[in-house]
């Protein structure tokens, strides 16, 4: 794991497990606290809280990310 120096900014502070997703890419909005993270092992992506790691919606129509 990276160190997040004397400061600890940059430090990870939460990890969540995907169901069904292997991470393929990801595109974080700051305002919204969201996660886009597209799917390598399925079709699709899926959009998910960055507050508890809820899966808020899946796009198995998606196959890009943006």
């Amino acid at each position: 794991m990276p160190d997040a120096g004397p400061t600890g900014a940059g430090d990870l502070v939460a990890t969540y497990p995907l169901t069904d997703c292997l991470g393929n890419g990801n595109w974080i909005d700051a305002v919204t606290n969201t996660m886009i993270v597209g799917c390598n092992n399925v079709a699709g992506q899926l959009h998910m809280s960055l507050v508890d790691g809820t899966v808020l919606t899946r796009f198995p129509q998606a196959t890009g990310m943006m």
